[in-house]
């Protein structure tokens, strides 16, 4: 019997001494570990580094790219809106160059106070709405006139339409009346 509790006594010191080895192992392992991956990481590649320097030329020129792309589009948007001191003169001067492009008579522009029932877009910061009336002379070819409201619509500076209203003229299937439009601008 002695023999059986030997065995047993042994096997038991023999699986503590494992299970104490293994802990051990694990453990020294893991911070052994631990510290490789950091020194690892922290350590510079030549290779990473020429890679990088690859990618930071080529965004780099892919940045200057687009920045020389997008300036036209800046510059544009920039023309969108006037001053709101010199408005009045090239928004007018605009108008009679398209109208007498189009064969069409203003007799009648001047600048509006906004009243309730002018319904502007939106506020945005610093961009204020100013409104001009535009009385036509008399009655228009409609091709005319939709070519004049093409030619506003392609202005820079933005020039919005507010209301139109259109009549045929009863003389000519061809001929159309416009009541007075206005106009919106949008000042900085």
């Amino acid at each position: 019997m002695k023999t059986n509790y030997t065995e047993a006594t042994t096997i038991r010191v023999v699986l503590a001494t494992v299970v104490f080895l293994t802990t051990l192992t694990v453990i020294g392992g893991f911070y052994f570990m631990q510290n490789y991956l950091k020194d690892f990481a922290n350590q510079p590649n030549a290779s990473l580094r020429s890679v990088s320097n690859v990618i930071s030329s080529q965004s780099l020129t892919k940045l200057q790219n687009d920045i020389s792309t997008y300036k036209i589009s800046a510059d544009k948007a920039n023309a969108i809106t006037l001053s709101s001191h010199d408005f009045p003169t090239k928004i007018i001067n605009d108008l009679n160059k398209y109208a007498a492009s189009t064969g069409i008579g203003i007799t009648y522009a001047v600048v509006e106070t906004p009243t309730s029932n002018l319904k502007s877009l939106a506020p945005i910061n610093n961009i204020q709405p100013k409104f001009i009336s535009i009385t036509f002379s008399k009655s228009i070819p409609f091709t005319n006139f939709i070519k004049f409201l093409k030619a506003i619509d392609t202005n820079l500076p933005k020039i919005q339409p507010t209301n139109i209203t259109i009549s045929r003229d009863p003389s000519s299937n061809s001929l159309v009346k416009v009541d007075p439009i206005i106009l919106e601008v949008y000042t900085k």
